[in-house]
Formats: structure tokens, C-alpha cells, sequence
């Protein structure tokens, strides 16, 4: 007899109900579920649908066959005709389907008529009860309609549409994710066999394609497809950390051994710049993915050793590996014998295997089995039983005793009676402080009591002092130093991971009781925490700079007094974490949770946090430090990430030490070969002046000026005529590259001074009128400008000036007014602005004008408006941007950088172009290269470029952390933050498309793509 069934058809044996019902029954178990949704819903595939025809006996006793079958079933399928409501015996299988169902498991097909009409009145309404204000208890008929697949359409359009209506009831799934995977699983199976169709056509008429150029033309059309596939899913491993496959995949998108022929496109460029990280310098707290170390089924536990020179895995075969983390090489792959429940590393070279009955140690250089051990205990190990310190092996051998093992060759060193050997004699969580002196563990009555004990050994007495605790199990019990033990006891059911399966995910509101254990003057304290979210595992955390501990689990972290437990601080991360650390060793602690949000704690004196990246999603295993690893949900990939990952072809130019981490506390002057930097140096008020020779890649000289006051309103580098000036405070400074010195100037600056493109300008207002006056920048050559009266409003304030040496104009924001300012006929003169001007300070205001002085460009960050040279309207739009602006005209064209978008305009009429995303954008103006010869342009804002190609409009690179691109070299020159208080400028080529292959290759270093992978691309 068959015990279950996914759906029970029930229907009349009239011709079209019988036709209606074989048809959905075929179609229902032939049902192709989309393989990116396993694991997501409640069955993994339609097994089998009963339908009385197919599955009935020949036996007499047909009643109690279909009742079985109704019984077993879990939804009811009702085939809806204007045959339906004469049939019986449909009405008593809807009875005898409800009589162990919800109404919410019977789903109807409708074959014709209306659905009022055929659906059967048993379905059509429920009965609710409610109670009256009298409190007496009233049944009443509630209309409903049920869920329908409307079969009156087309059968092929019926398939399509209205099938998966039952077959999401069925998986338990909704409607649309089902479709959209199942149009993502069509997409890929057309991609993957186009790519067959297109290497079968390629051999098959490979000597046409000399001699037939429009099937040359539509074989290269195919396989530019074929590389943009390939590159946007290598962008998507990328983001999912998986960078191997995603060098892989950009590699085949271009010219390979395999294939040619392969066209270079922006897309696959552009795909192959992120994966091998071409450009990249460390100048943030962002994780990189430098690599994924796979394993051949789903990854059970994994552990890292202290050195992050090594990292292990056992999968769930039982399959051990250990790699080598600086050459990702497999140095230990085991198929083991049994299963092991534990992985970890000790420090004399040892990788440790946990077995139910015996501990095995390894090389983990040479994968040799050095020592082993077999257990005489009566029951198996529990997981966490057996505990791993730098110096011994300790577990739990029954009858009250501790064996400790020497890490050299297993042997046993001491053996200690912790505690009487009684009913409850098993030691759980068994814990050794740092010096080994002490053990910390619980006993099993817990099982039967609400409350128990936690009982501390002390090796060098042999005496054991109990502490009563309270709670339903233990989450964890650690020593956090050699005087303190602290625990999580909880007082529901402690769902940890079994919850955590792929058909459901607890999530609850839950009370711990946490406790600290002062083993020297007893001074405990106990506390109670409410978590929520899904308890995946706990975590337990000293802060000694702080004299605090740390509790973690679910989604809350609290940090208590060590002495007193008083709460210092509690973080709601929004998420499961997943791993706890403190890489800073600041002692404020870093988290790692499960949607991937890589959190930082900030101060001591509140509860902020700052989420910095994702770190793909649905994470079950994380460990933080210089390198972070994650493990994804079922995944059989560890994902490296590395904080401190750039260009290996990054060359430094010198080391500059002292700057503070930040560009904002920076700002440099490029001209030909020339680069000049001034940065603060940290924790000081001194300014360091640095000049790069850009063509030999050379320093020149590194100059610091004491005390400076470089906060204030003047922080820039700029050439007026021959010299270069640094204009830090209210003081300026000449840069003198050739005798490499910095000297002190007496040019002074006032309140009202503002400095523009090599010129002075001092602005005054009185009463109405608006007084300028220009002059060199050592207030030499000063001429006022004729005065001008700006009316009444005494409220507008100047917003500084904006010089525009090619056309000698500047230009004035005055409050929501404009002023324009000659310098050849010394007149001002307002321009009617056509759109409304924003007035408050947050404006980005930006002007420029074309070659020729023809057009002028005018934006506030919010509107926009272009005039000919007499300021004359000639069109408006919105121009959108809250950080980043820049605007230029070239060729008839006027190209706009709004925030991180590209907009092209006609020059002439204003009329949109087109409008390309960039990657990343920083703030302030950015400015525009154009290099014709390779048909690129170059945005550089502050130190940020994207670059583009001209021919496609594809975005090929975005470089971070970036001075200037130097022409003559084809160089970007960049700078790296080593740490807080060191940064170095270095440089690294313009690489050509061969460069970046071989880049890939090099990073590869003879890594093979899976089968697995090879399969699903097509590769």
C-alpha cells in the first residue's frame, strides 16, 4: 500500500473530465522542478498523483482503496465541469478528503462553464463560528473560492500558464517564483545548448567561414551572445564570492586555446578587471574574494589554523581535506572510514580528526597519520567532547574521569578523578582554561532537572567547587580566561541548527540565562538576555583591554562587567551571527552574520554599529581575521576572503608613513610628468608635501610643514604661472620642485578671500550692492569690478567663486541668484536662471563652457541649464546629484556626470542620448579624458576613475584609490593604506587584454574548472 501521495484527482468519468484529468495527472508528474529551487521547498520534486483509473486494483473492494488513497493524500485535485455536480461520487470523496484536510489543501481545474457554476457548493464557502455579545456560539457559511487552473484555455497555453498554479500548491512554492525560475532554468538550457549548437557549427562549416562573410557575421554574433553570458554569470560568482569559477568563466568568454575566434568585448574585459582584481589597492575595510577551496559533497565543519596558513574541511561523506592557504594547493584529502565529527588544528602541526570512538592526528603539511588514540568509553563522543588545547588533548573517558593526551605522540599523560562515578556521571561541555590548571564542564541531569550545576576542577588541588545553575540545556560554557568560566544556559527547548533544515527555519523569541564564574574570590553574578532570530550557534568572547565578556547568539550581542555583569553595551545585528572576532584588537568585537553582513562595533560609549558589505547570503560557518572564510547553507565551497588583497603587480614608488586613513585628509596636483601630494600627518597638525616624477616612477622629495591648521576652508594644490602653491588654513606655501623644498609665503587669506584657478577674488556685499574685486593670488595686480546692485534681499549669501580660465569668466552664486563675472570688460552681470535655483548651502554647483566660449553649462546639483556665450537660455533639465557632478561639451555633444551615471545629451538641442551606469563614484567635479587612439574615456572624481569604452559604452574598469592615469606611461598612479597611519603611493599599467589573460592564468596557477561547473556553462 502506498502511503503517500502528492494529490488526489477526483472527477466524473464523462469524456472531457477523463480526458482533462489524465492530462494533468501526466503533466503534474512529469514536472520539471528548477534546480535553483531545491532545497527551498517542501518537496523536491511531484512523485506520484492518484487518479482511480491508473492506480485502482482489480479487487472488489474499490470503497476502502480510494479512502486510503484519500487519506494519504496531501491535496485534492477537483476536475470542474458542468458534469461535476451530478456526480456522487465526486461529493463524497470532497467529504471524505475534508474529514482529515483543511479546505485550504483542495485545489480545482476547470474544464467549461463558469466557476460559480461546476465548482461544487462544498467548496465554494466555509463554516466559521464566531460568539455573539451575549456569548452564545453562532455557525455561519463564509464564501470563498477555492484555488483554480483554468483548463478552458488552450492545452499548450494552459501548460504554460496555469499548471504551475497546482504544481507551486503542490511543491510549496509560490506561483511566481516558480515561474521565474523555471524561465531562468529555460534561459540557461538555451544558453548552455546554443553554446553546443554554436562549437558543432563552428567545426562543421569552419572552411565556409573564410569565404561567407554574413555567416561569419552571424557565427560572431553568436559567440559575442556566448561571451556576455559568460560574463555577466562571472560577475555573478564574483558577487558570490566565488572567485576561481569567476576568473574561469571571464577567461572563456575571451580568445582561448579552445576558441580563437572568441571576439574581445568590453563585457568580458570588464568581467575579467574585477575577477582578478586588476587595479585594486587596500584602501578601505572591505573583503575581497581572493579564492573558493571546494569539496565533493556539502561542507559539515570547518576550521582555520591560528597562522591562517592552513584551513580544513570534513564534507558530509566524511571526506577530510586541508589546503595550503598561501598556494590553495590540497596538501590532506582523506576518505575516511567512518564519519568524523570534528576538524581542528593544534599548533605543533597537527590536524585533529574526532571520531565516535577515536582521535587521529595528522600532518597537515604532509597529510602523514602521525599518532592515534581509541576510546575504552562505553559511549561515543559527543561532538564538543573532546577538547583541543595548545598544550594537551583532553576528554571525558566515564566514570567521572578526565583523560588528558600529550599533543606528540597521543600517549596518556595524566588521568583525573573530576567526580564520583553516579547515575549522572557523564561530564558535558567539557572546558579547560587557558593554562590547563583548571576544567569547567556540567553533568546530564539537566536531562531531568531544570537546574543543576557547573563544576570547576582545579588541577593543582584536585579539588572541584559546584556552582548551582538554572535553565533547560547548556548553549555553551567557556573559560575566558584562567580565572573566569562563563555560561548560556537556555530556558526553552535551545532549537540550534535542527531547525535549520531545507524545508524550515525557526525563528523565536527566546530567554537565556548567562553566568560568570569567578574561580579566585567567587565572585559570580547571573543574568538573563532575550534573543530572537535563529540560534545557529553561540559565541562567548573576552575583552581584557575592557574588563568585559562577550554573549552572542541569534541576532543580539550584549557585553557585560567581568566583575559585576552590568550590560556596557547590547548590539541587535538584524541577523544570525554566525562568527564573532576582533581582528583590530581594539576589543570591539566584529561580527559575521548569516545574510552575510560583515559588522563592526564602533565605541564603547553606544550601541552603533557599521555594516561594511555582504558577504554572500544564508551563511552557516565564519571565521574573521586578516582572512575571513564563509561556508553557505548545504554549500561544498569555502569562500577566502582577504582585507588586505590589491594588485600583485603594484609597484611602490616610496614609502610614505604617517597619513591618516582616509583620502579626504589628502589632495595631490598632476601636470605632465609631475605629481604633487599633500597629505596630514597622523595624530599631528603638520602637512607632508610629496612630488612624484611620473615618467621614471621616481620620488623627487618629501617635505613637512609644522603646524598646520588643515581643517579649515583651503586644502588644495594649484600652479599660478610658473610655480606651484599649496593653499592649506588661511596660509599658502610654494612648492618648489626644483630646489625640492617647501617654503612659508606671506600671502594671508581673509574670510571673504576665495582662490579659483590661479586667481584671488574678494567679495563684499553692502546694503544692496555687490562689490568684487580680482587680483594675483599675492593680492598683486588687483582691480575691482564695476559695482552692481542685487536688490533687496539681504538674506543671500555668496557661495563662493567659480574661474573659468579658458573663456576669463567666473561666476558667482548668490543665494538663488547668478552672477557673471568678465575679467576682460571688469563687469558683473546677473543671468536669468530659467529653472528654480536651490538656496541653501547643500548645493553642487558646477559650470564650464565649451572650447570655443560658444555654450556655457550651469547646474546646483538639482537643475540644469545651458546658454550661448551672452547667457541666453538655449534649454533646461532636471540634472539629479547629491554628491557627484561634472559636465563637458566635445564634438556636439555634452557629456553629464550626475552621481553614478553617465548622461549624454545633443549639444545643440539638450535632447537625451543615452545614460550608462558607472560602478563606483566618490564626490565633488569630476573631469574627462578622452583617448581617441583606443577609443576610451577616462572620469576621474577625487581618487576614483571609470573608464569606458567609446565604441560600446561598456564600463571596462573602475580603479579606486587613484591619483591620475599618467598618458605617458600608461600608468595609474595609486595609493595603498597598509595601516591606520601608513599609506604608499605606488603605480600599476594600463593593462592591454593579453596582459589581463595572462594575469588570470598566473592567479589560476593551474587551477581546473569542475566538471560540475563545466556543465552547467557549457564550457
Amino acid at each position: 500500500m502506498i502511503d503517500f501521495y502528492n494529490a488526489f484527482i477526483s472527477y466524473r468519468h464523462a469524456p472531457l473530465d477523463s480526458k482533462i484529468a489524465e492530462h494533468v495527472q501526466k503533466k503534474l508528474e512529469h514536472f520539471h522542478v528548477p534546480h535553483k529551487l531545491r532545497g527551498k521547498i517542501r518537496h523536491q520534486k511531484i512523485t506520484r498523483i492518484f487518479r482511480d483509473k491508473d492506480e485502482l486494483p482489480i479487487t472488489s473492494d474499490l470503497t476502502e482503496t480510494i479512502t486510503q488513497a484519500l487519506q494519504n493524500a496531501e491535496y485534492l485535485i477537483v476536475i470542474c465541469s458542468t458534469n461535476t455536480k451530478e456526480s456522487y461520487w465526486v461529493k463524497r470523496e470532497i467529504k471524505t478528503f475534508l474529514q482529515t484536510h483543511s479546505a485550504n489543501n483542495i485545489l480545482t481545474v476547470l474544464c467549461d462553464g463558469e466557476p460559480f457554476e461546476v465548482i461544487p457548493e462544498e467548496l465554494l464557502s466555509i463554516e466559521k463560528q464566531y460568539i455573539d455579545e451575549n456569548g452564545f456560539p453562532h455557525t455561519v457559511k463564509v464564501p470563498v473560492e477555492p484555488l483554480s487552473c483554468d483548463y478552458r484555455l488552450p492545452m499548450s497555453t494552459a501548460d504554460k500558464e496555469e499548471l504551475p498554479r497546482l504544481a507551486s500548491a503542490l511543491l510549496g512554492c509560490s506561483y511566481d517564483e516558480l515561474q521565474r525560475r523555471t524561465r531562468q532554468y529555460k534561459i540557461r538550457r538555451a544558453a548552455a545548448l546554443a553554446g553546443v549548437v554554436f562549437a558543432a557549427m563552428a567545426a562543421f562549416v569552419g572552411y565556409m567561414i573564410y569565404s561567407n562573410n554574413r555567416i561569419n557575421s552571424t557565427y560572431l554574433e553568436s559567440l559575442r551572445s556566448r561571451a556576455a553570458y559568460l560574463s555577466n554569470e562571472s560577475e555573478q560568482l564574483l558577487a558570490e564570492g566565488r572567485r576561481t569559477d569567476s576568473i574561469h568563466l571571464a577567461l572563456a568568454a575571451l580568445p582561448n586555446d579552445s576558441n580563437k575566434k572568441m571576439p574581445v568585448t568590453s563585457t568580458a574585459v570588464r568581467a575579467l578587471t574585477d575577477a582578478t582584481g586588476a587595479y585594486s589597492c587596500i584602501a578601505s575595510s572591505q573583503y575581497t574574494p581572493c579564492w573558493n577551496y571546494k569539496t565533493d559533497k556539502p561542507i559539515t565543519h570547518f576550521a582555520a589554523s591560528d597562522d591562517e596558513h592552513y584551513l580544513a574541511a570534513l564534507d558530509q561523506g566524511g571526506k577530510a581535506y586541508c589546503w595550503d592557504a598561501f598556494s590553495h594547493k590540497c596538501t590532506f584529502e582523506n576518505e575516511c572510514e567512518q564519519v568524523p565529527k570534528n576538524i581542528t588544528f593544534l599548533d605543533d602541526d597537527l590536524l585533529m580528526l574526532t571520531y565516535d570512538y577515536r582521535i587521529e592526528a595528522y600532518s597537515y603539511e604532509t597529510g602523514d597519520l602521525i599518532w592515534s588514540y581509541d576510546s575504552e568509553k562505553e559511549a561515543a563522543f559527543i561532538e564538543d567532547d573532546v577538547v583541543y588545547s595548545s598544550h594537551a588533548v583532553y576528554f571525558d573517558a566515564g566514570d567521572g574521569r578526565v583523560i588528558e593526551l600529550t599533543t606528540r605522540d597521543g600517549s596518556i599523560k595524566n588521568t583525573y578523578q573530576v567526580k564520583d562515578a553516579a547515575i549522572f556521571d557523564d561530564i558535558c561541555c567539557l572546558t579547560v582554561s587557558p593554562d590547563g590548571n583548571r576544567f569547567a564542564y556540567t553533568d546530564n541531569s539537566f536531562i531531568f532537572n531544570d537546574e543543576g550545576y557547573v563544576h570547576i576542577y582545579d588541577k593543582t588541588t584536585g579539588t572541584t567547587v559546584s556552582k548551582p545553575v538554572y535553565g533547560y540545556l547548556f548553549y555553551n560554557l567557556e573559560f575566558i580566561d584562567n580565572d573566569h568560566a562563563c555560561a548560556i544556559t537556555t530556558n526553552g527547548t535551545g532549537l540550534y541548527s535542527t531547525a535549520y533544515s531545507n524545508e524550515m527555519t525557526f525563528i523565536a523569541e527566546e530567554s537565556v540565562n548567562l553566568f560568570c564564574f569567578d574561580c579566585v574570590s567567587n565572585k559570580d553574578w547571573e543574568s538573563e538576555l532575550t534573543v530572537s532570530d535563529l540560534v545557529l550557534r553561540s559565541h562567548i568572547r573576552n575583552l581584557p583591554s575592557r574588563n568585559a565578556v562577550l554573549f552572542a547568539l541569534g541576532e543580539t550581542a550584549t557585553i557585560r562587567d567581568i566583575d559585576t555583569g552590568e550590560e556596557l553595551n547590547k548590539y541587535a545585528t538584524g541577523s544570525t551571527i554566525i562568527a564573532v572576532d576582533d581582528f583590530n584588537h581594539n576589543d570591539f568585537p566584529e561580527f559575521i552574520c548569516r545574510q552575510g553582513e560583515y559588522i563592526l562595533t564602533i565605541s564603547a560609549d553606544n550601541n552603533n554599529m557599521a555594516e561594511f558589505q555582504l558577504l554572500g547570503k544564508d551563511i552557516t560557518f565564519a571565521k574573521v581575521n586578516e582572512l575571513l572564510y564563509t561556508v553557505p547553507r548545504d554549500g561544498c565551497d569555502i569562500i577566502c576572503y582577504n582585507r588586505y588583497l590589491q594588485d600583485d603587480e603594484w609597484t611602490e614608488i616610496s614609502s610614505y608613513g604617517g597619513f591618516v586613513t582616509g583620502s579626504s585628509y589628502q589632495t595631490f596636483y598632476t601636470e605632465d610628468d609631475l605629481l604633487i601630494i599633500a597629505a596630514r600627518v597622523h595624530n599631528t597638525h603638520d602637512v607632508r608635501v610629496s612630488a612624484v616624477n611620473m615618467a621614471d616612477g621616481e620620488l623627487i622629495f618629501s617635505d613637512d610643514i609644522p603646524d598646520v591648521d588643515s581643517l579649515l576652508n583651503n586644502f588644495f594644490i594649484d600652479r599660478i604661472d610658473d610655480e606651484y602653491y599649496g593653499f592649506f588654513g588661511d596660509r599658502a606655501f610654494l612648492i618648489d620642485v626644483e630646489h625640492e623644498e617647501v617654503r612659508n609665503t606671506d600671502i594671508v587669506f581673509d574670510t571673504l578671500d576665495y582662490i579659483s584657478n590661479g586667481k584671488r577674488f574678494t567679495l563684499s556685499r553692502k546694503t544692496t550692492k555687490l562689490d568684487v574685486t580680482v587680483s594675483d593670488i599675492d593680492g598683486s595686480h588687483s582691480k575691482d569690478f564695476k559695482t552692481l546692485d542685487v536688490g533687496e534681499d539681504a538674506s543671500t549669501f555668496f557661495r563662493g567663486i567659480y574661474y573659468l580660465k579658458d573663456v576669463n569668466k567666473a561666476f558667482i552664486p548668490l543665494g538663488n541668484r547668478l552672477i557673471a563675472a568678465d575679467l576682460e570688460s571688469m563687469k558683473l552681470k546677473e543671468i536669468k536662471i530659467p529653472c528654480k535655483w536651490m538656496e541653501n548651502v547643500s548645493a553642487k554647483y558646477f559650470f564650464t563652457a565649451s572650447e570655443d566660449g560658444s555654450q556655457f553649462f550651469f547646474t546646483d546639483g538639482c537643475n540644469a541649464f545651458v546658454t550661448d556665450s551672452s547667457f541666453k537660455e538655449m534649454y533646461s533639465f532636471t540634472f539629479k546629484s547629491s554628491a557627484r557632478y561634472s559636465a563637458t561639451f566635445r564634438d556636439g555633444i555634452l557629456y553629464i556626470v550626475a552621481d553614478n551615471f553617465l548622461i549624454l545629451r545633443d549639444g545643440t538641442t539638450g535632447q537625451l542620448l543615452n545614460k550608462y551606469e558607472m560602478g563606483v563614484y566618490g564626490s565633488g567635479a569630476a573631469t574627462f579624458r578622452f583617448d581617441d587612439k583606443n577609443h576610451l574615456l577616462f572620469i576621474q572624481n577625487g581618487d576614483e576613475i571609470n573608464i569606458f569604452d567609446t565604441e560600446t559604452w561598456v564600463e571596462v574598469a573602475d580603479v579606486r584609490g587613484v591619483y591620475c592615469y599618467h598618458e605617458k606611461s600608461d600608468r595609474f598612479f595609486v595609493y595603498s593604506y597598509m595601516t591606520e597611519d601608513d599609506c604608499r603611493v605606488g603605480y600599476i599599467d594600463h593593462y592591454t587584454v593579453d596582459d589581463l589573460i595572462e594575469k588570470g592564468k598566473r592567479i589560476l596557477d593551474g587551477h581546473e574548472l569542475s566538471e560540475e561547473v563545466r556543465a552547467e556553462y557549457g564550457i
